[in-house]
């Protein structure tokens, strides 16, 4: 079975639409300014996470997760013209400084340290003169292993491709989200339907449900290996962006985005992340980008105790995957 990547949903053609009759009309900036006057902040920080041609990468990607690099370049060329781009660090001066913030102020960041982000944002990136931040997880560089949500979709596809069914719903899926997943597929069919539902709602999964339902998913016997390449930089890469002037920001180890890690041990994450830079040569900045929505005051805490001045949180959206 092929999952598809969905690139036009009701959603998305609405949005695409309303954004671009405002971007042609002649209130476009009358608005923005309208918007800071109400509280709106004075400065957009840009997130991207992956750079690549869906079309060319053997995971299936949701319309929120990748820009085509082709896209990239334009927001960049159009970003260089129109705003007044800043570093991360510079923006953070001038808040602690209480200084104003100039116009049409914008900041670059990416996360999670893909390689795709490395291929073809890194050049486009230099070639503009753009300054970026890229977050990125240590315990993904050089393992060639794949983020959680990854790895269930390609299992999943595994299973498919092989016309395999789920067993009971009870065995091994969250109470939760057992009656939907009954009512998108009520004998364990895995249609593209029951993946993105699933990818969805074990984003904010816990450990021991993400464990259960990895578990189950490798009694399967004779599945296709899953694809092998490598998804993630490696540390000559982060060295390289450093030397060109590029910043390194943390988003921990591996388990920070559980939501149900003890506090000592999301501290533990984080500090062995900081000891895998210090280890490597990378300077990285006190900033931390924390994943999904896995944040509580107790982190705050945590963060601020291992020296993390700011956060910047990568908020989880409640589209579908695909």
């Amino acid at each position: 079975m092929k999952i598809k990547d969905l690139k036009v949903t009701a959603d998305f053609v609405k949005q695409k639409a309303k954004a671009t009759k405002l971007y042609h009309s002649k209130k476009f900036d009358t608005l923005r300014k309208e918007a800071i006057q109400k509280g709106a902040l004075p400065y957009k920080i840009l997130k991207y996470k992956r750079i690549v041609n869906p079309e060319k990468t053997p995971l299936p990607l949701s319309l929120h997760a990748y820009v085509h690099p082709d896209n990239f370049a334009k927001q960049m060329q159009y970003l260089s013209k129109k705003a007044h781009l800043i570093s991360l660090e510079q923006l953070i001066e001038l808040i602690e400084n209480n200084q104003k913030i100039p116009d049409r102020t914008v900041v670059v960041t990416i996360d999670y340290g893909h390689m795709d982000s490395y291929l073809y944002g890194f050049p486009v990136l230099l070639q503009n003169q753009i300054h970026a931040t890229f977050f990125t997880s240590t315990g993904y560089i050089e393992n060639n292993i794949f983020l959680f949500n990854d790895r269930l979709v390609m299992s999943l596809m595994n299973i498919a491709t092989e016309e395999k069914r789920l067993p009971e719903y009870e065995d091994f899926l969250p109470k939760d989200i057992q009656k939907e997943a009954k009512e998108i597929s009520p004998h364990g069919e895995i249609t593209e339907k029951f993946i993105n539902f699933l990818s969805q709602k074990m984003v904010l999964a816990t450990s021991e449900e993400r464990l259960n339902l990895m578990a189950k998913i490798a009694d399967f016997k004779d599945l296709p290996k899953l694809i092998e390449f490598e998804d993630f930089m490696r540390w000559e890469d982060l060295t390289h962006l450093q030397s060109k002037g590029f910043s390194l920001g943390n988003m921990g180890h591996f388990s920070v985005s559980n939501t149900d890690i003890s506090i000592d041990n999301f501290k533990f994450d984080i500090g062995h992340s900081i000891e895998q830079y210090e280890k490597n040569k990378i300077k990285i900045d006190p900033t931390f980008c924390l994943p999904d929505m896995a944040i509580s005051e107790s982190r705050y805490q945590a963060l601020s105790e291992i020296g993390c001045r700011y956060l910047i949180n990568d908020l989880y959206y409640p589209e579908p995957r695909f």
